[in-house]
């Protein structure tokens, strides 16, 4: 790779990082749409795009994704020359993996809409013309989303593109029915969205709403669902029934929206620097709430579907989300366990001496909840580094 010009190496960097491959550096080093992009003005994004052979460059202008391929894009923040010391500020880096309006739909949800909520210290002080506008952006890529599902596909249950939250499926429904009614075109179609309507807008309000719910009420949300998804798998008026891929898909986004609640409230508090007592309530609420939620997957499908009229004919549903979570919460309890005990049997002059407090330093800088290869690898180094600075607090007992 030509090292000179170190703007053509950070391009080629972030492109290998974001494909896994670093076969591409050369087509990056050499083409001339790269050149193009980092020192013409007027060339103000670049577009990366590969099939996993192939590599092509595209410079103010970006191509409709297909199946298959993977692009990383680079867009320009000012009107001004690239520099190899500032390139990092620079450029915005991103990618599409998706259609553009489920890109934006993610990007709006996780990224945008929180940022601004942290920049303005929480949602209320956002104004109330920005909110709306939010809102409405947001709810408009979902139905977008829905919509164009229903559309290409006849509502085919198979097809389970932008439904990414169990909001996303109670929506569907409900686009279905108020479509099939307006339209009458699918008779059987609409009574079998009306009927599951019935079931699902019982656990809609709080779906919306668990977000701002306290954590003792998700056990009640966690029942309602339990009833609704039981409801709605043996009511023989449902025809034909709720797919079990589709039940599958429900499950997992329901399990996500619960492990995401989990993961707020505990991010909420420094479980590090909080209080052991107030850190073991938070933590027993936690895994009580995702071990009773494991238990009511494993009774549905493993139990009670399996002799029902509409069985279940695939293994106990398993989300090894869930399973990594429930394993997280347990190691961050015992870590604080053992702390805890230091702490009692420590006097305070050794406590200080020791620089006790120190000692979850390394779990600081990390987020716990991530559960990558690479947020794992750091935990375990956190661990690691955790384990030497208690060496010499147990040496002293």
């Amino acid at each position: 790779m030509d090292k000179e010009d170190s703007r053509v190496y950070y391009i080629a960097t972030i492109v290998g990082a974001i494909f896994g491959t670093n076969r591409f550096e050369q087509d990056v080093t050499t083409s001339p749409k790269v050149q193009e992009f980092l020192n013409d003005l007027n060339a103000n994004s670049l577009e990366v795009i590969t099939n996993g052979s192939k590599v092509k460059f595209l410079v103010n202008t970006f191509n409709y994704l297909e199946d298959g391929y993977q692009d990383v894009h680079f867009i320009k923040r000012k009107l001004e020359e690239v520099t190899a010391s500032d390139i990092a500020n620079q450029l915005m880096v991103s990618t599409m993996r998706h259609s553009p309006t489920e890109s934006l739909y993610q990007y709006m949800s996780s990224v945008y809409e929180p940022l601004l909520v942290n920049e303005q210290g929480n949602l209320e002080n956002i104004s109330p013309q920005m909110k709306n506008l939010l809102g409405s952006l947001k709810a408009g890529l979902a139905t977008t989303l829905r919509k164009r599902s229903m559309k290409r596909t006849s509502a085919d249950e198979a097809n389970l593109e932008g439904i990414l939250s169990p909001i996303d499926e109670i929506e569907f429904w409900n686009d279905l029915e108020n479509m099939n009614v307006q339209s009458g075109t699918d008779e059987k179609l609409r009574q079998k969205a009306e009927n599951l309507n019935k079931h699902f807008s019982k656990i809609a309000k709080p779906l919306y709403e668990i977000n701002n719910m306290k954590l003792v009420k998700v056990n009640d949300l966690l029942d309602a669902i339990y009833d609704t998804v039981d409801y709605i798998w043996t009511d023989d008026k449902i025809d034909p029934t709720y797919g079990e891929d589709r039940m599958k898909h429900f499950l997992k986004i329901c399990t996500a929206t619960i492990g995401a609640k989990v993961e707020q409230d505990l991010n909420d508090m420094d479980v590090w620097t909080s209080s052991f007592s107030d850190v073991r309530m938070k933590l027993n609420e936690c895994m009580k709430i995702c071990r009773v939620w494991k238990d009511k997957l494993v009774d549905l499908t493993g139990t009670l579907w399996k002799t029902e009229g509409n069985k279940w004919k695939g293994k106990t549903y398993y989300d090894s989300y869930l399973e990594r979570l429930i394993a997280r919460l347990n190691e961050i309890f015992e870590l604080r366990c053992q702390h805890d005990e230091l702490m009692r049997l420590l006097s305070p002059e050794d406590q200080n001496r020791l620089n006790v407090e120190s000692a979850f330093e390394p779990f600081r800088a990390i987020n716990c909840f991530y559960h990558n290869e690479y947020q794992s690898s750091q935990w375990n180094r956190a661990k690691e580094q955790y384990q030497e600075n208690l060496a010499p607090m147990e040496r002293e007992l």
